[in-house]
C-alpha cells in the first residue's frame, strides 16, 4: 500500500476544498473594504460603518470553513498514523503500548517517536515542524469541543496557550487579551480566538506532506525488509 499516495491525495483534496470554497467571501470581503458595487456606501449621517453586518457574516463563514478544513486534516493524519501502524505490526496498539505517557500528552509526537525508534530515525534531525502539526489536532479537538452559544469565537484554552502561548491558528491582533482572563473562565471568553487563515493553513497542509515525505522510506524499508528489526514479529 502507498501511504504517503493515499495521504498527499487527501490532503490536495483538502487544500483543493478551502481555496475553492473560501474564494468567494475573500472576494466578497474585499468589494467591501474597497466599497465596489454592490457594496458601495451612500450618505449616512450617524457615522456608522456600513456594510459591517454583511463583512461580519463573510468573516464568520471563512472561519468556519478554515475550520473545517482543519478538522479534516486533523482527520486525515490519524488515518495515516494508524495506517502504518496496522501495517507494521500484528498488533496495531504497540506503538500506544510501547510509550502511553507519551500518548497522553500528544499522539503525535507518540506516533513520531515510536516510528522514528523502530527505523532509526533521529527525532532531533525531523524534517517537519512537529508543534504545527500537533496544533492542527489542538485546532481540531478545540473546534469540536468548544465554544459558547453566545459568541461565534472558538477561544484558545488554557491547556493550548500553555504549550503554544502564541498559537499558530489565531489572529495576531487577538493575542492582546490578557492571561489572567484564561484562569476560571468556563464560558471559553478568556484567550485569543480559534482563527485559520489562509496562511496559516497552507503552511499546516504542507508540514503534514513533509512528515509524510520523511517517514516514507524508512517505514517503507522497516515494513518491507532492511529494517532494524521484523515488523511482523511485534
Amino acid at each position: 500500500m502507498d501511504v504517503d499516495y493515499f495521504l498527499k491525495r487527501r490532503v490536495d483534496a483538502i487544500v483543493q476544498f478551502y481555496e475553492e470554497a473560501s474564494s468567494r467571501f475573500v472576494e466578497t470581503m474585499g468589494k467591501i473594504e474597497k466599497e465596489e458595487p454592490p457594496f458601495e456606501p451612500v450618505y449616512a449621517e450617524d457615522g456608522e460603518p456600513q456594510f459591517l453586518d454583511e463583512w461580519l457574516q463573510q468573516s464568520y463563514s471563512l472561519d468556519l470553513i478554515g475550520r473545517s478544513a482543519i478538522s479534516n486534516l486533523s482527520n486525515t493524519l490519524k488515518i495515516y498514523f494508524e495506517t502504518w501502524s496496522k501495517l507494521l505490526w500484528k498488533n496495531p496498539q504497540a506503538c500506544r503500548e510501547a510509550a502511553p505517557e507519551l500518548f497522553k500528552r500528544s499522539f503525535v509526537r507518540g506516533y513520531v517517536a515510536c516510528f522514528a525508534e523502530v527505523t532509526g530515525l533521529d527525532l532531533v534531525n525531523c524534517a517537519a515542524d512537529i508543534d504545527v502539526i500537533e496544533q492542527i489536532i489542538l485546532a481540531r479537538n478545540l473546534d469540536g469541543h468548544a465554544g459558547s452559544l453566545t459568541s461565534e469565537a472558538i477561544r484558545h484554552n488554557k491547556s493550548t496557550l500553555t504549550k503554544f502561548p502564541v498559537p499558530l491558528f489565531t489572529d495576531p491582533n487577538d493575542m492582546y487579551w490578557p492571561r489572567s482572563n484564561i484562569e476560571n473562565d468556563p464560558f471559553g471568553f478568556g484567550g485569543p480566538a480559534l482563527h485559520v487563515s489562509a496562511h496559516a493553513f497552507r503552511h499546516a497542509a504542507e508540514q503534514v506532506r513533509v512528515l509524510s515525505n520523511w517517514l516514507e522510506e524508512p517505514l517503507r524499508k522497516f515494513k518491507y525488509g532492511g529494517g532494524r528489526t521484523q515488523s511482523t514479529d511485534e
